[in-house]
Formats: C-alpha cells, sequence, structure tokens
C-alpha cells in the first residue's frame, strides 16, 4: 500500500495561525469551495488588520506582476502589517508561481501579507512556502 504524503500544512494548522495570531506572508488558497475560501481570507484579514481598511489592497482578475510588486513595497500606514489579497488572477493556473516576474514573492518583506484566492490551480505549479 503506498503511505499518503503529507503537504505539510492543515486546517488545523491554518486554523491555529487565526487563533494565535501567527501569520506567513503568503497564502493560497484555490478551489471551487467559496464558502471555505472566503471562511479562511476572512479570518487571516480580520485577525491581521482588525478592522483596519487603510492596510488592505485587493485585486480582482488578471493582474500584472508590476502592479502586484509596487502593492509589496508599500509601507503599512499606522498599522503592523499590510494584507493584499489577490482574487481569480490565474497566475497559478497560465504561469506558475515560478515565472519570473513574480519571484519578488518569495522573498516578501515581514510586514506584508499576501493572499491568492483563486477558482482553480494547477497544484504542481505551486510551491508551499511556509516562512
Amino acid at each position: 500500500m503506498a503511505k499518503k504524503e503529507n503537504s505539510g500544512f492543515t486546517v488545523a494548522d491554518m486554523n491555529k495561525h487565526i487563533k494565535e495570531g501567527n501569520f506567513g506572508r503568503l497564502y493560497l488558497f484555490y478551489g471551487s469551495e467559496e464558502y471555505l475560501k472566503d471562511f479562511y481570507i476572512n479570518g487571516i484579514t480580520d485577525a491581521v488588520l482588525h478592522g483596519d481598511t487603510l492596510n488592505y489592497i485587493t485585486f480582482d482578475g488578471k493582474i500584472i506582476a508590476d502592479k502586484l510588486r509596487e502593492a509589496c513595497e508599500t509601507i503599512p500606514m499606522f498599522g503592523d502589517r499590510l494584507v493584499i489579497l489577490v482574487r481569480n488572477s490565474g497566475i497559478f493556473k497560465t504561469q506558475g508561481i515560478k515565472n519570473e516576474d513574480y519571484v519578488f514573492l518569495e522573498s516578501l518583506p515581514e510586514d506584508i501579507c499576501v493572499i491568492f484566492g483563486e477558482n482553480e490551480a494547477v497544484v504542481s505549479a505551486i510551491r508551499h512556502h511556509t516562512t
């Protein structure tokens, strides 16, 4: 019998991040279950920003790498962290995270939290980043 491979990050881990306020810099939520994606995206956003909309940037639909890079270089105003939410960008499906234009996502500053909410993703194009 083949051994089941563990992705290393579980729903329990995500719940623990939200409960303890220990957030990473990069998250990807994908799939067809909108309720669950929104539940965790909103959980992270609310816990990080505590209702502060000044440090919240959103993109919906296809995104140009330069615009996302520019947002990631923004300094949080009157708060500890900046949350950038990118919905349905399609970059994981068409280009993958390895694209040179998006290499800056591998070294995000500590005060930035980028959240991708995608309808579909190519799992083989995604590398799990835990830092």
